[in-house]
Parts: C-alpha cells; sequence; structure tokens
C-alpha cells in the first residue's frame, strides 16, 4: 500500500484503541500507532525511491520529538507516565537499539528484514524499552502494516530470514483499494476527533 494509506490507518487503529482513555493518551497512542504504520518502509530504498527512507525517517522521527516537547511542557500524564514506566537508562537503551536495527533494516531489500515478525519484535522491543505504553500502540500500527502490504502482490518475508515470502495477490499497492482504505481511516479519525 502507498505510505500515506499506511500512515492513515496506523493512526486511526491508534485513536479507535485509545478513545476511552484521556486525550493525551489518545495523542500517544495515535502518534506511536503512526510511526509503528511507517517505520518498516525505510527498506525501499532498493526500489529505486531514494528519498523514502530519507523522508519517512525524518516524519517519525518529527513525530517523537513533537510528543516530547508536548509532554515536557504540556501533556503531564505523558510525561509521569514514561518516568514511572522507563526513565532515562532505559530510554537511551531503547532509542539507540532502535537506530541500530533502522540502519541495519534499511541496508535490507525492500520487504525481507523490516517487513518480518523478527523486524517487528525487534523494533517493539526497543520501543517497549523506551515507553512500554507506547510499544502496545507502536505494535498495532506494525500490524497493520504487515497487513495490509500482505494483500499486494509482491510477497512479504515474514519468516525472515528464510526466503519464502508470502502474498494474498488481492491488489497492487497503487490501486483503488489503498485509495478506499486511506478515506475510510480518515473518516474513522475524523469521527473518533469529532465524537472524543
Amino acid at each position: 500500500m502507498q505510505t500515506n494509506t499506511h500512515a492513515a490507518v496506523g493512526i486511526a487503529i491508534g485513536t479507535v484503541a485509545s478513545m476511552t482513555q484521556s486525550k493525551e493518551m489518545m495523542l500517544l497512542a495515535a502518534t506511536s500507532a503512526f510511526m509503528g504504520s511507517i517505520i518498516c518502509d525505510i527498506d525501499v530504498g532498493d526500489t529505486g525511491k531514494k528519498h523514502t527512507p530519507v523522508l519517512l525517517t525524518a516524519v517519525s522521527s518529527m513525530a517523537a520529538i513533537l510528543l516530547g516537547i508536548y509532554a515536557y511542557f504540556f501533556g503531564t500524564e505523558i510525561a509521569m507516565l514514561w518516568q514511572s514506566e522507563s526513565g532515562y537508562l532505559r530510554s537511551a537503551i531503547g532509542i539507540i537499539a532502535f537506530i541500530g536495527i533502522c540502519i541495519f533494516g534499511s541496508k535490507k531489500p525492500h520487504r525481507s528484514f523490516l517487513h518480518s515478525i523478527l523486524g517487528m519484535l525487534l523494533l517493539v522491543a526497543c520501543v517497549f524499552l523506551f515507553f512500554p505504553t507506547a510499544s502496545i500502540y507502536f505494535l498495532f500500527g506494525y500490524v497493520s502494516h504487515l497487513g495490509l502490504d500482505l494483500l499486494n502482490y509482491r510477497p512479504l518475508m515474514l519468516f525472515y530470514p528464510m526466503k519464502k515470502g508470502y502474498s494474498l495477490k488481492l491488489c497492487y499497492s497503487k490501486s483503488r483499494a489503498s485509495t478506499v482504505m486511506l478515506c475510510v481511516a480518515c473518516a474513522v479519525i475524523a469521527g473518533v476527533v469529532v465524537l472524543f
């Protein structure tokens, strides 16, 4: 699927999964799921999309930084939860490991390591070190990415390092299905924001 579809579906899942919680927690959930839903595609450099990995890294980093700034200045619930769950040392280890895994994954072929269960579990573990509550929503976003990509014709190496790929071959990544999912996800996000 297209990056905008992955992002919108991730945000929709994060907002729906947290809609019974406070607005602060919904923001944390939406941001975490958003990051999980797009980070897998930093491996697209081998497909000729040389600027996409840089753009996705920048957007993900900016989302995390803006959430951190918000939490520091305004979001006392997020900041207090982070301090009680993690702290500076665990967070530093999680961030360093996350960056290392992303660098490793970005050098691998598209839809291999970062589109595998192994890659997902390693990155979720890093986010868990950084902020356990955020890791749940990051996982939801990541799973949504893998699920959407399974619909495409190009196979995923879900059980990397095994070479066998999996695909349901229902649609192309640039298709009406992607546009429909994008529209539905945007409608869900708007509905949740208006209602809550």
